[in-house]
């Protein structure tokens, strides 16, 4: 058989190492314009890179150097999965960090894995960190830019696999962001216009933060308009979701919001103090049911 790539070599018998893309290298067949070749072929293979089929093992410490001045990435390390038939959530490569256990057993502790959404022109990716606890594996930290995925917290790194923070309850999931509230005109509101409002979530706890200009129709009674969610809930009652608001300002207009149960919104309810176009600053919080 032909050995025409160092992927083909033997590690075992150097015998069998006996040509090299179909220069002969056996002692009995090569001469001397063969030993030319040989070389000329091997640089050419080096210069290409070598694709390296079965597992190396490097001791040590090995490094990789580039001297290239830019502002580009580099060096670079690729771990390529060359899938035919790749599928949504593949994990499509680790790096390993493994060692002894207490019975000279090799085990694995700690693992980067890389995982993907195929879809073609859409594709993304996210990655995870999978720990060994109490002798099993289990997946500790999933983060990726698509929703399917969020940030989110799986394992733990307590002994007993869940991820704590000061002995709390475990993390299921930590996210943030930003985004612009749709407002619904309710009661006697004329306009309502909100800015960017900031948001985080911890576990089904939401907290939102914002401000909005508000433009009532008759001073004196109870105004209402209803804002989005920045992550979707289906309340229960009106208490699921809580918080209040105050007029920058205006003096004494302060605005109650809480849960409406009917749109799955969150309701501003005030006493109009003026006509006048002017801004309002709010926080609440709610449960992701």
């Amino acid at each position: 058989m032909t050995i025409s790539s160092v992927s083909q070599w033997s590690a075992t018998i150097a015998a069998d190492n006996n040509d090299l893309n179909d220069i002969p290298l056996d002692e009995n067949l090569m001469k001397g314009p063969h030993v030319n070749d040989a070389f000329q072929e091997l640089m050419k293979q080096a210069k290409a890179g070598f694709a390296l089929n079965a597992s190396p093992a490097l001791t040590g410490t090995p490094t990789v150097t580039s001297t290239d001045a830019g502002a580009a990435a580099g060096p670079s390390v690729v771990l390529y999965r060359n899938s035919a038939s790749p599928a949504d959530l593949d994990i499509i490569g680790e790096v390993v960090l493994r060692g002894k256990n207490g019975s000279a057993a090799d085990a694995d502790y700690v693992k980067l894995q890389g995982v993907i959404n195929k879809s073609a022109a859409n594709e993304s990716g996210g990655y995870q960190f999978v720990r060994r606890g109490s002798g099993t594996e289990a997946a500790v930290y999933v983060y990726s830019s698509t929703a399917a995925y969020g940030h989110t917290f799986t394992g733990g790194l307590s002994s007993s696999g869940s991820l704590q923070v000061g002995g709390g309850a475990a993390i299921a999931v930590l996210d943030s962001g930003t985004y612009t509230p749709t407002a619904t005109l309710s009661t006697n509101m004329a306009a309502a216009t909100p800015t960017v409002a900031i948001w985080l979530r911890v576990g089904n706890m939401v907290m939102v933060a914002g401000a909005i200009t508000l433009d009532v129709t008759t001073t004196g009674i109870s105004s209402e308009v209803d804002l989005s969610l920045p992550v979707a809930s289906d309340f229960a009652s009106s208490a699921d979701l809580a918080g209040s608001g105050s007029a920058q300002t205006i003096a004494v207009e302060a605005q109650a919001i809480f849960a409406n149960v009917a749109s799955n919104r969150a309701t501003m309810q005030y006493l109009a103090n003026t006509a006048a176009s002017h801004v309002a600053r709010f926080t609440f919080m709610y449960q992701v049911i």
